[in-house]
């Protein structure tokens, strides 16, 4: 009885001379040589296709990577560039009108400084018109009393200048002394007033608004000095009380 291995549905192997059938499965279609994967060649390229068929032109290659980074920095360094010149222009332009100011302010100070008093000059030149009439009247008429009431209303009206220009005389006689206002040129000894009380102004001062523009020079009281007997006259002493043993 002849033993038969099964085959178990494993197929026979290969016979020699059949090597065009190079599929483990005995009943699949060979590939034909069109649709076989194509084979790289030395060079890399594809060597699928039907005989006789040229190569397809390769596509130009595209710019690399690097170079579409560098044209994308380059278009940003390009406008921070002109937003850097713009700034620049402006700042320019800008410190050239602040310089422009600076010496309109000047000469706008220098002209207040100038002419500031003009109003004040026309004032006073008209107060000297006034001194120099009756200056003139006086040669003419020789009368003094006429002359003295001339002058005593060019006073008042140089004095009402003066005011309005915030010009006005310190207070003194009869007025306690005032460092910050008077100047003691003089003392006198008196009983009669308080100690530091002006007695004679010397030279009259004046206010500029709430500044000092001359302080006035002035006496000033003082207390009498204590006579030197008094001051040196000795105490009485009682009897000396003997001494007991």
């Amino acid at each position: 009885m002849s033993h038969h291995k099964k085959n178990h549905g494993h197929p026979d192997p290969p016979k020699p001379g059949n090597e065009k059938n190079n599929s483990s499965f005995p009943d699949q279609t060979p590939l034909s040589p069109w649709t076989q994967e194509p084979k790289p060649g030395g060079d890399g390229t594809s060597n699928a296709g039907p005989p006789g068929a040229g190569s397809a032109p390769a596509a130009p290659p595209g710019p690399p990577a690097t170079e579409l980074i560098d044209a994308a920095v380059l278009a940003e360094l390009k406008k921070k560039a002109a937003e850097r010149d713009e700034y620049l222009d402006l700042l320019q332009r800008t410190r050239a009108e602040y310089l422009n100011y600076i010496k309109r302010a000047q000469k706008d100070r220098a002209d207040t400084i100038k002419y500031g008093v003009q109003e004040f000059a026309a004032k006073v030149v008209a107060v000297m018109d006034d001194f120099a009439r009756a200056i003139a009247s006086a040669e003419k008429t020789k009368e003094f009393e006429r002359f003295f009431e001339g002058i005593r209303l060019i006073e008042t009206q140089f004095q009402k200048v003066l005011s309005e220009a915030g010009i006005t005389p310190i207070e003194t006689v009869g007025k306690p002394f005032d460092p910050g206002l008077h100047e003691a040129l003089m003392q006198e000894e008196r009983a009669d007033v308080p100690e530091g009380t002006i007695l004679e102004e010397l030279q009259r001062g004046f206010m500029l608004n709430d500044r000092v523009l001359r302080a006035a020079k002035v006496k000033v009281s003082r207390k009498p000095a204590e006579k030197a007997a008094e001051s040196a006259e000795p105490k009485p002493q009682g009897p000396k009380e003997e001494k007991k043993e």
